[in-house]
């Protein structure tokens, strides 16, 4: 009987011994920070505002959300787990700004220590990814999507025309594909070049299609994405001119008349004199019958 209770106990410590190896795995415990103060291409810090999710790689699970309010670092402090593999995904106002390669299941990837309850420090930095006008309502992101072989030359955004100008690097032959996230204050673009042609007309009505073209562009209503397609020789410029949200058509100062330059308000009266001078020779002559 003796020897029965001992056999008991002996595979019972073993059985506890493979149950605790088992769950020993993972331990969320420990901590995670981050600088999340990133530059863009340019070497500017452009996260400050923007939202910050932790997704498990296994099974994209999210794990922890943060808002990004200042330029100091962040930090999990628990529920971090060791030796787990995860992925930082960006957000500005709800739309997905730069996951790492623009999928779902990567991003800022990295696993963290072994060891239960070890600090994680992540230096993170960016370079295919531009942000401008920075507001709540005035806001552009301007993110290369196959930053491979590609990177930024310059971006520039003029808020009086609204006009974006953005030149991108890449091998001849290749294709660079650039996604615009704009604010409220904007609407469709009412124009669209690549390498100086114009491609309006080359709108598709989904992003799966932009395979159709070698140039071409969509727009995400919903979200406010412009996602543009090019094929390089060189450098290639990328042109968007924007329409405001409460865009009236603009009237020409002048026109131009045999040659003779006549601004538009004044033909506008000289039009409506002649109308009335007509109109009151007419009244005349009915008068007189």
């Amino acid at each position: 009987m003796k020897k029965i209770v001992a056999l008991f106990l002996l595979l019972t410590a073993i059985s506890l011994l493979f149950a605790n190896s088992a769950f020993a795995g993972t331990v969320y415990t420990s901590k995670l920070e981050f600088n999340h103060a990133i530059a863009d291409y340019s070497g500017s810090r452009y996260l400050d505002g923007a939202t910050v999710k932790l997704f498990v790689k296994a099974n994209n699970a999210l794990n922890a959300t943060a808002t990004l309010n200042s330029t100091a670092g962040y930090k999990w402090t628990t529920g971090i787990g060791n030796g787990t593999t995860y992925y930082l995904a960006f957000y500005w106002h709800d739309i997905l700004v730069y996951n790492g390669s623009g999928k779902s299941d990567a991003g800022f990837e990295f696993t963290t220590n072994n060891t239960a309850g070890a600090s994680n420090v992540l230096s993170l930095t960016q370079q295919n990814i531009s942000r401008l006008a920075l507001t709540d309502n005035t806001n552009l992101w301007i993110y290369l999507y196959n930053s491979t072989g590609v990177s930024f030359n310059t971006v520039s955004y003029n808020t009086l025309t609204k006009e974006l100008v953005v030149s991108v690097s890449a091998p001849s032959g290749n294709t660079s594909i650039i996604q615009v996230y704009h604010g409220t204050d904007l609407t469709i673009p009412s124009r669209v070049l690549v390498g100086g042609k114009d491609i309006t007309a080359y709108k598709v009505t989904d992003e799966t299609e932009l395979g159709n073209y070698p140039q071409c562009w969509y727009y995400d209503s919903a979200n406010r994405v412009v996602v543009i397609k090019g094929v390089h020789s060189s450098s290639l410029i990328y042109e968007v001119e924007f329409k405001p949200a409460t865009w009236i058509p603009t009237q020409p100062q002048s026109v131009t008349i045999f040659n003779t330059t006549i601004p538009t308000l004044l033909l506008v009266l000289l039009v409506l004199a002649v109308i009335v001078v007509i109109g009151g020779a007419y009244l005349l002559i009915s008068s007189r019958r």
